[in-house]
Protein backbone atom coordinates (compact mmCIF):
# COMPACT_ATOMS: atom_id res chain seq x y z
CA UNK A 1 0.00 0.00 0.00
CA UNK A 2 2.87 2.36 0.87
CA UNK A 3 4.24 1.68 -2.57
CA UNK A 4 0.97 2.93 -4.16
CA UNK A 5 1.26 6.10 -2.57
CA UNK A 6 4.68 6.38 -3.36
CA UNK A 7 3.25 6.07 -6.82
CA UNK A 8 0.40 8.56 -6.43
CA UNK A 9 2.93 11.00 -5.05
CA UNK A 10 5.08 10.42 -8.28
CA UNK A 11 1.79 10.93 -10.40
CA UNK A 12 1.62 14.52 -8.52
CA UNK A 13 5.23 15.16 -9.49
CA UNK A 14 4.13 14.51 -13.12
CA UNK A 15 1.37 16.76 -13.42
CA UNK A 16 2.99 19.66 -11.50
CA UNK A 17 6.57 19.32 -14.02
CA UNK A 18 4.01 19.13 -16.56
CA UNK A 19 2.38 22.21 -16.05
CA UNK A 20 5.60 24.06 -15.24
CA UNK A 21 6.78 22.57 -18.83
CA UNK A 22 3.69 24.31 -20.03
CA UNK A 23 3.95 27.77 -18.70
CA UNK A 24 7.77 27.51 -20.07
CA UNK A 25 6.33 26.77 -23.56
CA UNK A 26 3.61 29.40 -23.25
CA UNK A 27 6.06 32.30 -22.44
CA UNK A 28 8.28 30.75 -25.09
CA UNK A 29 5.33 30.92 -27.49
CA UNK A 30 4.53 35.04 -25.89
CA UNK A 31 8.63 35.66 -27.03
CA UNK A 32 8.25 34.38 -30.56
CA UNK A 33 5.46 36.40 -31.35
CA UNK A 34 7.31 39.31 -30.34
CA UNK A 35 10.15 38.22 -32.31
CA UNK A 36 7.96 37.66 -35.46
CA UNK A 37 6.21 41.22 -34.75
CA UNK A 38 10.00 43.07 -34.97
CA UNK A 39 10.63 40.68 -38.38
CA UNK A 40 7.66 42.43 -39.64
CA UNK A 41 8.20 45.72 -38.29
CA UNK A 42 11.71 45.98 -39.61
CA UNK A 43 11.14 44.38 -42.86
CA UNK A 44 8.22 47.55 -43.66
CA UNK A 45 10.82 49.85 -42.60
CA UNK A 46 13.17 48.18 -45.11
CA UNK A 47 10.60 48.60 -48.01
CA UNK A 48 10.03 51.95 -46.71
CA UNK A 49 13.43 53.14 -46.95
CA UNK A 50 13.82 50.99 -50.63
CA UNK A 51 11.00 53.45 -51.31
CA UNK A 52 12.96 56.45 -50.14
CA UNK A 53 15.65 55.70 -51.94
CA UNK A 54 13.64 56.16 -55.30
CA UNK A 55 13.15 59.70 -54.09
CA UNK A 56 16.89 60.64 -54.44
CA UNK A 57 16.96 59.22 -58.35
CA UNK A 58 15.90 62.46 -60.42
CA UNK A 59 15.89 62.30 -63.92
CA UNK A 60 17.18 65.09 -65.72
CA UNK A 61 19.44 67.92 -64.65
CA UNK A 62 20.36 68.64 -61.44
CA UNK A 63 22.72 70.99 -59.20
CA UNK A 64 25.73 69.66 -58.29
CA UNK A 65 25.08 70.63 -54.48
CA UNK A 66 21.63 68.49 -54.92
CA UNK A 67 23.26 65.95 -56.43
CA UNK A 68 25.82 65.61 -53.52
CA UNK A 69 23.05 65.87 -51.13
CA UNK A 70 21.29 63.05 -52.60
CA UNK A 71 24.67 60.72 -52.47
CA UNK A 72 25.12 61.65 -48.41
CA UNK A 73 21.70 60.72 -48.33
CA UNK A 74 21.22 57.97 -49.69
CA UNK A 75 24.24 55.99 -47.85
CA UNK A 76 22.30 57.30 -44.36
CA UNK A 77 19.32 55.44 -46.03
CA UNK A 78 21.56 52.52 -47.39
CA UNK A 79 23.08 52.51 -43.91
CA UNK A 80 20.22 52.54 -42.51
CA UNK A 81 18.66 49.69 -44.43
CA UNK A 82 21.75 47.41 -43.73
CA UNK A 83 21.55 47.89 -39.84
CA UNK A 84 17.61 46.64 -40.27
CA UNK A 85 18.82 43.67 -42.45
CA UNK A 86 21.40 42.87 -39.77
CA UNK A 87 18.67 43.32 -37.08
CA UNK A 88 16.64 40.65 -39.45
CA UNK A 89 18.82 38.13 -39.41
CA UNK A 90 19.69 37.94 -35.65
CA UNK A 91 15.63 37.77 -35.07
CA UNK A 92 15.26 35.28 -37.33
CA UNK A 93 18.60 33.03 -35.34
CA UNK A 94 17.00 34.17 -32.48
CA UNK A 95 13.10 32.68 -33.56
CA UNK A 96 14.79 29.78 -34.72
CA UNK A 97 16.61 28.91 -31.39
CA UNK A 98 13.07 29.67 -29.84
CA UNK A 99 11.32 27.23 -31.79
CA UNK A 100 14.13 24.89 -31.07
CA UNK A 101 13.26 25.62 -27.61
CA UNK A 102 9.36 25.26 -27.96
CA UNK A 103 9.97 21.76 -29.61
CA UNK A 104 12.18 20.38 -26.56
CA UNK A 105 9.68 21.53 -24.55
CA UNK A 106 6.95 19.90 -26.19
CA UNK A 107 8.63 16.72 -26.49
CA UNK A 108 9.22 16.80 -22.79
CA UNK A 109 5.40 17.23 -22.54
CA UNK A 110 4.87 14.48 -24.44
CA UNK A 111 7.06 12.16 -22.15
CA UNK A 112 5.76 13.09 -19.57
CA UNK A 113 2.06 12.65 -20.50
CA UNK A 114 3.14 9.01 -21.62
CA UNK A 115 4.56 8.39 -17.96
CA UNK A 116 1.77 9.90 -16.37
CA UNK A 117 -0.76 7.27 -18.44
CA UNK A 118 1.18 4.47 -18.12
CA UNK A 119 1.70 5.12 -14.31
CA UNK A 120 -1.88 6.03 -13.51
CA UNK A 121 -3.33 2.86 -15.68
CA UNK A 122 -0.73 1.00 -13.33
CA UNK A 123 -1.99 2.63 -10.28
CA UNK A 124 -5.75 1.63 -11.39
CA UNK A 125 -5.00 -1.60 -12.43
CA UNK A 126 -3.65 -2.33 -8.43
CA UNK A 127 -6.12 -0.40 -7.32
CA UNK A 128 -9.32 -3.07 -8.76
CA UNK A 129 -7.01 -5.29 -8.03
CA UNK A 130 -7.15 -5.10 -4.34
CA UNK A 131 -10.64 -3.92 -4.19
CA UNK A 132 -11.64 -7.48 -6.23
CA UNK A 133 -9.33 -9.11 -3.24
CA UNK A 134 -11.29 -7.41 -0.58
CA UNK A 135 -14.30 -8.51 -1.97
CA UNK A 136 -13.14 -12.02 -2.18
CA UNK A 137 -12.01 -11.69 1.29
CA UNK A 138 -15.36 -10.40 2.63
CA UNK A 139 -17.55 -13.30 0.54
CA UNK A 140 -15.12 -16.05 1.75
CA UNK A 141 -16.04 -14.72 5.61
CA UNK A 142 -19.63 -13.91 4.89
CA UNK A 143 -19.38 -17.99 3.20
CA UNK A 144 -18.07 -19.09 6.66
CA UNK A 145 -19.88 -17.43 8.25
CA UNK A 146 -23.26 -18.64 6.78
CA UNK A 147 -21.50 -22.38 6.76
CA UNK A 148 -20.39 -22.27 10.23
CA UNK A 149 -22.54 -20.21 11.92
CA UNK A 150 -22.23 -16.96 13.54
CA UNK A 151 -20.35 -18.80 17.48
CA UNK A 152 -17.99 -20.88 15.36
CA UNK A 153 -16.72 -18.29 13.36
CA UNK A 154 -16.30 -15.97 16.38
CA UNK A 155 -14.33 -18.94 18.13
CA UNK A 156 -12.00 -19.85 14.98
CA UNK A 157 -10.46 -16.52 15.10
CA UNK A 158 -10.85 -15.16 18.36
Amino acid sequence: MKSLHNFINFLVLLDEKKKVLSVHMSKGQEKLKNIQIQIAECQEHVLFLKQKMTSFYHSGEISREKLYRNIKNQGRVLYKQQMLEQKIIQLESEKLAENKIISQYQKEILKTDRKYQKLSLYINRQKRKKLLERNVSSENEIMEVVTYGRENYREKYS
